[in-house]
């Protein structure tokens, strides 16, 4: 039996089946009083924790207790219990509490700072539990397998490890949606948009990315080895061409270094905090801004402003808006955060589904006033790349997101794209028209949508016109390889054969 989907990344991948566990109502918790919720949802979280630590290497007990005993923390306890007492909900209450320590953490920098990413992770667990469920995870197992789910959340695909699970299997989801994107980054092969799928758990499948299937298999499981091409990427002629990559999570950037990266074309902000019920802070967002810049070791670095959508929606930003304006304080916020992680460093920031000319100036001159240096946008409407010749003078750079681009071309769904989508002459002609008028206001041009991990249509970018290619880092190594067979000459031509 052979099932066909949406193939992510080329790898071939075989092992045992492991279901995705579904959000379900645990019925040993207690759902009455608010206090024995609370008290509840600590034990559980907290011995949860001890036991992973007990069957952890030593470097990684040590962290997992001392993840365990924030669970049990006396202030945080207290600040959660203060919040109930003046009306919150106890799961509002637990944000809450979470983040207003993680703020404190944050500001204090050094070795409390560092551990308010593992301050979150309790939260996220503890709010699951005060609402009498299961958080979602990828399920356990001694031997590596391959995850099988309905759907496979943003906040679920960023614990994607290519050495426990092999390949990824999902009934929905398409080539540009952001499970898609973190699998591809993680070099997990996955197959995607599926339908349901008839494998029972520990059953052996046969994922082939490339070829978007998934099949019955007896052979043994196997694991993707990325291929890795260093030096700087250049056309035939030596004309260099940096190929960036695209990431979204801070233990990423140096896995992405690793495999070639000239720098980070595309930081996605919003998958830091998928999870949060509230806003996170200022000191909160920029101690988790500078450990990006930090792990990057003075490469540039684009860090893209919130982009909440349907597939990965921020609880704290109204539902079904998205681009600069959708919460123009908590822009304000994000934007002090980053200019208080800037420093000298080489940070690039750019705003998502821009409008028009006006709206990058307006968004520019938010960013500019906060202190940022070099200040961008992200081509993703029709509207703006007919208008990136009007750009001048008004930012620094643009960055043509060929995912939403697409859609929007198109008029389909991101979520339900499909991977030849990216090759239609309409949207060329857009990102051509788009590419050709920033390169006449005298602005670089980066392509960072997943269209640029394809190598042929990275080669017509470069005829087209960009500065710079932005790829999942396990992609690097073919349009590393694909810019160096072309001259210029050649791939202008490519473009004037569409």
């Amino acid at each position: 039996m052979t099932w066909n989907g949406i193939g992510i990344g080329d790898g071939v991948a075989v092992g045992p089946v492991r279901r995705m566990p579904t959000v379900e109502s645990l019925a040993d918790t207690p759902l009455d009083d608010p206090e024995e919720r609370l008290a509840h949802a600590i034990d559980a979280v907290a011995a949860e924790l001890e036991r992973r630590a007990a069957s952890a290497g030593d470097a990684g007990r040590r962290i997992v207790e001392a993840t365990a005993a924030m669970a049990r923390d006396p202030m945080l306890q207290a600040r959660i219990e203060a919040r109930m007492a003046a009306g919150e909900e106890p799961d509002a209450a637990v944000a809450g509490a979470v983040h207003a320590i993680a703020e404190l953490l944050a500001a204090a920098g050094g070795a409390s700072a560092e551990r308010v990413v593992d301050l979150l992770d309790v939260g996220r667990r503890l709010v699951a539990r005060v609402r009498g469920r299961r958080l979602p995870t990828l399920p356990e197992s001694d031997e590596p397998f391959v995850l099988v789910a309905d759907d496979l959340a943003p906040a679920d695909a960023v614990l994607l490890d290519p050495g426990r699970v092999l390949g990824l299997v999902c009934a929905d989801g398409g080539y540009t949606g952001h499970t898609a994107i973190i699998a591809r980054a993680r070099g997990v092969p996955a197959v995607l948009g599926v339908g349901p799928i008839d494998v029972r758990d520990g059953e052996l499948i046969r994922v082939d990315a490339g070829a978007g299937t998934v099949a019955r298999d007896t052979g043994p499981a196997t694991a993707p080895h990325p291929i890795v091409v260093t030096g700087p990427a250049e056309l035939a002629d030596g004309s260099p061409l940096p190929v960036l990559a695209n990431v979204g999570a801070i233990d990423e950037v140096a896995e992405a270094l690793a495999l070639g990266a000239e720098g980070i074309g595309l930081f996605r902000s919003e998958l830091l905090w998928l999870e949060a019920r509230t806003a996170p802070g200022r000191a909160e967002q920029s101690a988790a801004y500078a450990a990006v810049l930090r792990a990057a070791r003075g490469l540039p670095v684009v860090i893209r402003t919130w982009d909440p959508s349907e597939d990965k929606p921020l609880p704290f930003l109204p539902p079904g808006l998205r681009g600069p304006r959708a919460d123009e304080t908590l822009l304000r916020d994000q934007l002090a955060a980053l200019a208080d992680a800037q420093g000298a460093r080489a940070l690039h920031v750019m705003a998502p589904m821009v409008r028009d000319a006006e709206e990058a100036a307006w968004f520019a001159a938010l960013a500019r006033g906060a202190g940022l240096r070099s200040v961008g946008v992200v081509v993703e409407l029709p509207s703006l790349a007919a208008e990136t010749a009007n750009l001048a003078g008004v930012v620094d750079f643009v960055s043509i997101g060929t995912n939403d681009l697409t859609a929007q071309v198109l008029g389909v769904l991101r979520t339900r794209s499909r991977a030849g989508d990216a090759s239609d002459p309409r949207v060329l002609r857009m990102v051509e028209r788009a590419i050709v008028g920033a390169r006449s206001a005298g602005l670089s041009v980066s392509v960072c949508g997943e269209a640029a991990a394809d190598p042929r249509l990275a080669v017509l970018f470069a005829g087209m016109g960009a500065t710079s290619i932005s790829v999942a880092p396990p992609s690097r190594a073919a349009v590393h390889r694909a810019l160096a067979r072309v001259t210029p000459a050649q791939a202008r031509a490519a473009v004037a054969d569409l």
